[in-house]
């Protein structure tokens, strides 16, 4: 069986203990290029992100796809580790 290469792709999706976090190319409120962050954490949805300047430069870190492994694995660490939302907060800005 081969697999196939997708390109142009919009979204990764990983996981980890009880928690999902969709790595997503999105705009923010102002129509600007957004990477966002999404999960969900007792029935609240939470939208992080950076926004960039321009789409290639979106593309650029969405193309980075060991770099942004690497952030979801911290990020899905410290989520699973936080046992309130108000913590989980609190150790992602660290």
């Amino acid at each position: 069986m081969e697999v196939a290469t997708v390109k142009n792709r919009f979204a990764y999706l990983f996981e980890d203990g009880n928690y999902q976090l969709l790595v997503q190319k999105t705009v923010n409120e102002d129509d600007e290029p957004k990477l966002s962050f999404i999960t969900e954490y007792d029935g609240i949805e939470i939208d992080l992100g950076i926004v960039f300047n321009n789409e290639d430069a979106l593309d650029e870190a969405f193309g980075n796809h060991k770099q942004i492994k690497s952030g979801a694995e911290e990020y899905l660490s410290k989520l699973n580790a936080s046992s309130s939302l108000k913590e989980f907060l609190s150790l992602i800005r660290d």
